[in-house]
């Protein structure tokens, strides 16, 4: 059984909130188990683990590396292209992890988004814009692994095709520097 330790929360005394593992990974509803001949816990409770239970395994988890710093950008528009952008820092590289773009207008049409500044060049996506009468258009990618800019100190971009007349469109990424 593994303790897996909430990344970076703490409840008000300072003890860490956990999620119980069992040894083949699946999530073990706390107040179920037992370890070690402890009492169960109620659920979201903070838990302090005595020093004595030394077989338990405490694994720290974070979805971004060690060092990273998160970033997230968005915007919205119109009728025009828009673009939301992962600032490139001196010395660090930007890592793109996602994005959506949501656009519809008065009618039907076809465009591009594209993914600038990463690694290998840009990143071309096709999305259909939606009659506004039919709902939005949603694009939505998520890379696992995150992909690096070109080198460091890049930013990287994300356009949003050109709704057209009667336009609503949005973009938001999402992503880190390290």
């Amino acid at each position: 059984m593994t303790l897996k330790q909430s990344a970076g929360i703490q409840a008000p005394d300072g003890s860490h909130y956990v999620t119980i593992v069992d040894g083949a990974g699946n999530l073990t509803p706390l107040g179920t188990a037992t370890p070690l001949g402890q009492a169960t816990m109620a659920a979201s409770q903070p838990v302090t683990i005595a020093s004595d239970q030394s077989d338990l395994e405490v694994v720290l988890t974070t979805n971004y590396p060690d060092g990273a710093v998160p970033l997230t950008a968005s915007t919205t528009g119109g009728t025009a292209s828009v673009t939301a952008t992962l600032a490139g820092t001196t010395g660090k590289t930007t890592y793109i992890a996602g994005f959506t773009v949501c656009a519809d207008a008065t009618s039907l049409t076809i465009g591009t988004t594209t993914v600038t500044g990463t690694v290998t060049g840009t990143l071309f996506y096709l999305q259909s814009v939606l009659a506004a009468a039919s709902g939005v258009g949603i694009l939505t990618q998520t890379y696992n692994p995150p992909i690096p800019a070109s080198t460091t100190g890049t930013a990287i971009s994300v356009a949003s095709p050109t709704p057209g007349i009667g336009g609503n469109v949005s973009v938001a990424t999402w992503g880190y520097q390290l």
